[in-house]
């Protein structure tokens, strides 16, 4: 029987117990696995699944979902409702939210806020989305130094059954102008004397930051000091929020999944999901990269042709450029992942290519000399030719050396020159090692083999 031979009650019916069964199957589903259920369902469905969803499911579906899928929820259960769980978020998730809509959506549901809650989100819009100022909660606890701990107890406890606060793992203490004075966590407060001031028990900041500062040095700080979280004062030393360790946990995450996509040769980041990606701009994002790396492997192919004289004497000299090649990319793009993680974490800076290009040279050697027996073997296995064996046992470790100091000091040129440094991708380290190192490998032959053979 279709849907259209159905009376109005059975179709009722119908919809009632599809959305019981939906609520159902998807209380099981953990709020952060649903927009990954979703992205593996065909556009039409998951927009019927969304407007299934009850709504705290709404509600975590538009704070973890990427703008994809939050677009999709706009669609599907249509601005009003939106703009109702958006206002019922904190301040930051709310304000994420409406960052993941057009421009045109983003107005049209904030015109649907309530006034009150659009004005106190209008300071945390107005800072670029890259800042920390777009990244900081607003809602912590922060009180007067000259304020008693008992007082400051009472108002605390009050407070936090209230819900005013979006974090009470810390107590800021702050001056009569709003200056940032120190901090306790909520433990310490509790068994701090009732007669003492908050400014006589508060710890001075590990450290602070501004909210023009970028989302990752912030979290690069949380990281380094194992903060739980981290103060934001502005330039007079106001206290503005603070940053959430699970906020600065997500940015890592981000950052280390945008180096992982540059580093592969993608020539801009892919913000949505996989799954959630369109063809066509997966294929915008590669191809300008693809299409550079040919023209740069153009050389390789000139480097071969300009030795067309020595391979024909030597026709077991070309066997091995693909070996030759191999080693010298993966050597290079072990040493550039090893300094792009460096950078990322702090260990080293700019100001240590010196260190850097002493540590490579040491190790490429190192390596040079294990895998030189190695090349001689099977050189001499396949073309039992002592003086190709020898050839490969020598080039290996010119290539090995020459591969892994491009690696180790192109991320360091990159960020000297303000650029990423996971831009220096592993595609282009390769295409740079197979040029020099088949260069390096043709030369020696010619100097080497071509005259015994001549």
């Amino acid at each position: 029987m279709s849907v259209e031979e159905l009376e109005l009650g059975e179709v009722v019916d119908l919809v009632r117990r599809e959305r019981r069964l939906a609520e159902d199957v998807l209380r099981r589903v953990h709020p952060r696995d649903l927009p990954h259920v979703l992205l593996r369902l065909p556009p039409g469905d998951r927009r019927r699944v969304i407007s299934l969803l009850p709504e705290d499911a709404v509600r975590s579906l538009l704070v973890e979902a990427p703008s994809e899928l939050v677009v999709e929820a706009l669609e599907a259960i249509g601005v009003e409702e939106v703009a109702r769980h958006i206002a019922s978020l904190p301040l930051d998730e709310a304000c994420d939210v409406l960052r993941k809509l057009p421009p045109h959506e983003r107005r049209v549901v904030a015109e649907r806020l309530p006034e009150g809650f659009r004005g106190e989100l209008e300071p945390l819009l107005a800072h670029s989305m890259d800042t920390v100022g777009a990244l900081m909660v607003t809602k912590v606890p922060a009180f007067n130094g000259r304020l008693r701990v008992g007082e400051a107890v009472e108002e605390f406890i009050a407070r936090v059954r209230a819900g005013d606060y979006y974090t009470d793992h810390y107590v800021y203490v702050v001056d009569d102008g709003g200056r940032l004075i120190g901090y306790l966590s909520s433990s310490e407060l509790m068994a701090s004397p009732r007669e003492a001031r908050l400014a006589e028990v508060a710890r001075r900041p590990v450290k602070t930051v501004s909210p023009s500062a970028s989302r990752e040095e912030a979290a690069m700080i949380m990281a380094r000091y194992d903060l739980m979280e981290l103060p934001v004062v502005d330039e007079h030393g106001r206290l503005l929020g603070v940053v959430v360790f699970d906020d600065a946990a997500d940015v890592l995450l981000d950052r280390h999944a945008g180096d992982l996509e540059r580093f592969g040769g993608f020539t801009r980041e892919v913000k949505a999901p996989y799954l959630a990606a369109r063809v066509k701009t997966l294929i915008e994002k590669r191809a300008l990269c693809l299409i550079a790396l040919c023209l740069l492997e153009a050389l390789t192919v000139n480097v071969i042709s300009m030795f067309e004289r020595v391979i024909s004497a030597v026709v077991a000299l070309s066997f091995f450029i693909p070996l030759l090649c191999d080693i010298g990319g993966n050597s290079g793009s072990q040493t550039a992942s090893f300094v792009i993680r460096s950078l990322a974490t702090g260990d080293v800076d700019v100001h240590d290519a010196l260190r850097v290009a002493a540590k490579e040279a040491a190790v490429s050697l190192g390596l040079g000399l294990i895998l030189s027996p190695v090349l001689f073997a099977l050189g001499y296995a396949i073309t039992r030719s002592l003086q190709v064996a020898t050839l490969l046992a020598v080039v290996v470790v010119a290539v090995v050396f020459v591969a892994s100091m491009v690696g180790g000091l192109l991320p360091l040129i990159s960020a000297k020159l303000g650029l990423d440094p996971a831009a220096s991708s592993a595609p282009l380290i390769t295409t740079i090692a197979d040029i020099v190192g088949l260069t390096l490998y043709f030369t020696a032959a010619s100097l080497w083999l071509l005259p015994s053979v001549a």
